[in-house]
């Protein structure tokens, strides 16, 4: 992904300074199954996914931590976490 190489600084600064917006979604018509039809389907970017995964494997990571050691305890989870992502 050399795209990603070239614009890590950039893009990581926009998720960081909540100013991150996803491109539009790539829109594609396929044929349903059972022949009734077409049924639009979203692809979106590369990078939009990872980011969009990324996020969801953090928000899974807070309601494990929430539910197996308690709300207060999710917290110093949650710190931890973001203390892996923050760089030096």
């Amino acid at each position: 992904m050399g795209w990603l190489r070239e614009h890590r600084e950039e893009l990581l600064n926009s998720i960081r300074d909540g100013e991150y917006e996803p491109n539009p979604v790539r829109r594609k018509e396929i044929p349903k199954p059972d022949g009734s039809g077409m049924r639009k389907l979203g692809i979106p970017t590369v990078v939009d996914r990872v980011i969009q995964q990324a996020k969801e494997e953090m928000a899974e990571i807070l309601t494990h931590a929430a539910f197996y050691t308690g709300w207060p305890k999710a917290w110093a989870a949650f710190r931890m976490a973001k203390e892996v992502y923050v760089e030096e």
